[in-house]
């Protein structure tokens, strides 16, 4: 009498197919996790590698990292004085007081469109409640309030933001949603700004320094 062997070729026949299954649940939960860690501000591409090899276990991972949404605050020095348009410009000051004037063309082209005008301004410390933060914010401080002259009438917002200057630059301009962002400086912060993973839209660039224009 001849077994029966229907049953064992089913089962051997389904379990490549559980297999792949587990596979890309384990897969597509790693990409969700990863999707998750991208819009908190961490690097895409990284996360992604991360995601699709570690599956579930990325979360562990991200729960452990710090989150970039856990740097210390932006400090708003003034609230400004608005526009009645739609237009957001967020100046970035890394330079000179006297190098805001640069972003006189893009503010006057908005005319009545013009809306929020926020000028920042990195403050580079590796502890904010360390001794040398009261005498960066107010330096820091003091040049915005300087820039400001060289605006044209303009009433823009100050804030300070801690941190990396193409980091914070980013995504400040991100969470807020500006349509323009100015960056006055270092021409090596500008291409970072431009290349940093949490930015995605267009971007005004001006260079401030007449000698790298060269």
């Amino acid at each position: 009498m001849l077994a029966d062997t229907s049953s064992g070729t089913t089962r051997l026949a389904g379990e490549p197919l559980v297999v792949a299954g587990v596979f890309a649940g384990w897969v597509l939960a790693g990409l969700v996790v990863a999707t998750l860690a991208v819009r908190l501000g961490h690097d895409r591409r990284a996360w992604l590698a991360l995601g699709a090899a570690l599956g579930p276990v990325s979360l562990a991972l991200l729960l452990l990292h710090r989150s970039p949404e856990l740097r210390p605050v932006p400090v708003v020095v003034d609230p400004g004085a608005p526009g009645h348009g739609d237009v957001s410009v967020l100046i970035a000051l890394l330079g000179d007081p006297e190098h805001a004037a640069e972003a006189g063309p893009l503010l006057r082209a908005q005319g009545s469109q013009l809306g929020l005008v926020t000028l920042c301004r990195a403050v580079e410390v590796e502890a904010v409640s360390g001794p040398d933060w009261a005498d960066r914010t107010e330096e820091a401080t003091r040049a915005l309030r300087d820039a400001v002259l060289f605006l044209g009438g303009v009433r823009p917002s100050l804030v300070l933001l801690p941190g990396s200057p193409a980091d914070v630059i980013a995504r400040y301009a991100v969470r807020h949603g500006f349509d323009h962002v100015v960056v006055l400086g270092d021409r090596r912060v500008q291409r970072s700004v431009i290349g940093h993973p949490v930015l995605r839209r267009r971007l005004m660039i001006v260079a401030s320094h007449p000698e790298e224009r060269a």
